[in-house]
């Protein structure tokens, strides 16, 4: 397995945030400026993550959920390091930061504010999801989930809707929707 640090991550992030040198840039976005989405992608790729440099905001889940990043449930407690997404919304197409804190954020702000920590906040579009990564959470929700088998079946019997809105459900709960997917074919051919 790569290595993975989320602290280098934050740690680059905050000493950016810091650094009057940098700013906030969706047309020169991939250094000293930055947006948002390339200054999550940079700082996780520092951290040794997998996701592109070139992340947008409506391709970074996908990315970071292959990369062993889940959805946090709604509700959960948000701490350092968990990233909140809105993959569309706002002027552009989204926004994307990440907890440095029970209580602030990191982010690169297209509102003149710059590359910044700040205090959380939703944004009017609203955070689609909050993800993290189970081997960083501290407070990673214990082991409530069912199986992906489990959920499979449920998906059979016809509990988690059909596609898009299934895909979205299972999001929301915190499975992975591939592999819960790849789970239904495979016990749907094992019938046959």
């Amino acid at each position: 397995m790569k290595y993975r640090d989320l602290e280098s991550s934050l740690e680059w992030m905050e000493n950016i945030a810091s650094d009057d040198t940098h700013g906030y840039s969706m047309s020169s976005r991939y250094g000293p400026n930055f947006d948002c989405s390339s200054f999550i992608s940079f700082a996780l790729i520092f951290g040794g993550f997998n996701v592109r440099y070139n992340s947008v905001t409506w391709d970074l889940k996908d990315q970071l959920l292959r990369d062993g990043w889940k959805v946090l449930p709604k509700g959960s407690a948000l701490h350092r390091g968990v990233i909140l997404l809105s993959e569309r919304g706002g002027s552009a197409s989204g926004h994307v930061a990440m907890m440095v804190n029970d209580s602030d954020m990191v982010h690169a702000s297209g509102t003149n504010k710059g590359i910044l920590v700040e205090k959380f906040y939703t944004p009017s579009f609203g955070w689609d999801y909050y993800l993290y990564h189970p081997d960083f959470y501290l407070g990673a929700p214990q082991n409530t989930q069912k199986s992906i088998e489990e959920i499979a079946r449920e998906v059979i019997a016809g509990k988690w809707k059909n596609y898009p809105e299934r895909k979205k459900l299972l999001e929301s709960a915190g499975y992975n929707y591939k592999e819960v997917q790849t789970m239904v074919n495979k016990l749907l051919k094992a019938k046959k």
